[in-house]
């Protein structure tokens, strides 16, 4: 396959750029884990819905050997950092933050096993802080590279190990991190396969997946290059809103979660909300599971054009609802539904700016980029990157 020769010859460039800052080394091994779009189902992992994402084959590399050496060094080409550390200084609160994530799953693997310093080389091609889950891919290509080191439960075909090694990297998020997201990124990176999308129930950790063929179309990451960070972001007050929501309803209604609420009880649920914010986080809430399970039919019949529409929806209860979409996005998203070959548009990924997926035919795409990339920069100041869409497996050995 063309990917597979694609990942040979980023191996060969990876390995050449380890050696450059760690020395020549015989005894290292090459991983590879994706960056995510979500297609639809935003912000109702957290709140056990049903969400639908796709690895893409863009993402986080890590090489990594054995040292002689007592500290762990790590380096990063996106930062351009070299960093030594050992294990006593391993922290939550470690004042270079990328190096948290490796903290973090150092500080778990030396709960299970004997962890021994190491070399490791970094390097991403995801766009940072842009909603496709970068930190997700990172956590995920530590972990399995830092299994397969120390020959901890490493198996690449295990399916219970990469649901397991999901989990503790979003319990790595929540806890050591600080960002209380659901399971959504974690559990795609881990488990998606080649060519599909998959549909994962967040409460109850079931998933299927399905094979999406668009056809003429295809799916274009747009990116509104607004960096930001969901720590400093609204994100976990939006958690904190649901967790409010959920207590009241349970005091009335027999649930578990706000997302698997029936959409014919939405009106009875709202009427036990007091505050009407906190009715519009509830309305998205139980209105996007719906559409959730509607866009993976629309997908499995091949309705190019009732999953636009969908996709539209759901972009429009993000603005207007829960609020997290932003001048940027929303500019796009109405640059392009003026465009008369968008079939659907909507932000994908936590929000707070970052990117959107825009359903379109193949051959409409250039002419797509050069009208809107004007309107948006003298709008804005700020250029837009794109990205086509190939659906890739999870992390892996390369």
């Amino acid at each position: 396959m063309q990917s597979d020769l694609i990942q040979q010859k980023n191996k060969k460039k990876l390995i050449k750029n380890f050696e450059k800052v760690f020395g020549s080394n015989k005894n290292l091994s090459v991983f590879f884990a994706p960056g995510r779009i979500n297609i639809i189902g935003e912000h109702i992992d957290y709140c056990g819905g049903k969400v639908l994402p796709a690895a893409i084959d863009k993402g986080t590399f890590v090489v990594i050997s054995p040292s002689s050496k007592k500290y762990f060094s790590c380096f990063s080409k996106n930062e351009n950092d070299l960093v030594n550390f050992t294990s006593k200084e391993i922290s939550a609160k470690y004042p270079i933050f990328w190096v948290r994530y490796l903290m973090g799953v150092l500080q778990h693997l030396q709960t299970k096993t004997k962890t021994s310093p190491c070399n490791i080389y970094i390097e991403g091609n995801l766009p940072l802080e842009s909603g496709l889950s970068s930190s997700a891919s990172l956590l995920l290509v530590l972990s399995w590279a830092l299994q397969y080191l120390s020959d901890f439960r490493y198996n690449e075909n295990d399916f219970e190990n990469r649901k397991q090694t999901a989990l503790v990297c979003q319990k790595i998020e929540n806890q050591f991190i600080g960002l209380q997201c659901g399971i959504m990124d974690q559990a795609v990176v881990a488990l998606a396969k080649q060519n599909n999308v998959m549909l994962l129930d967040c409460e109850k950790f079931e998933l299927e997946w399905l094979e999406c063929n668009l056809g003429e179309d295809t799916f274009l990451i747009v990116n509104s290059n607004k960096p930001r960070s969901l720590i400093e972001s609204k994100y976990n007050q939006r958690k904190q809103e649901t967790d409010q929501c959920l207590l009241w309803l349970q005091r009335k209604m027999q649930i578990t979660s706000l997302a698997g609420i029936p959409t014919e009880q939405l009106e009875e649920a709202l009427s036990f909300i007091p505050v009407k914010t906190l009715q519009k986080r509830l309305k998205h809430q139980v209105t996007e599971n719906q559409r959730v399970k509607l866009a993976y039919q629309q997908i499995a019949a091949k309705d190019n054009i009732g999953l636009g529409k969908t996709l539209k929806e759901s972009h429009l209860s993000l603005r207007e609802n829960y609020e997290v979409t932003g001048k940027e996005l929303d500019l796009i998203f109405d640059y392009s539904i003026q465009n008369k070959s968008v079939k659907g548009v909507r932000m994908t990924g936590a929000g707070f700016a970052g990117c959107l997926i825009v359903l379109l035919p193949k051959n409409e795409v250039e002419n797509y980029q050069n009208q809107i990339q004007g309107k948006y920069q003298a709008a804005t100041g700020l250029k837009l990157s794109f990205y086509s869409t190939t659906f890739t497996q999870g992390v892996r050995k390369i």
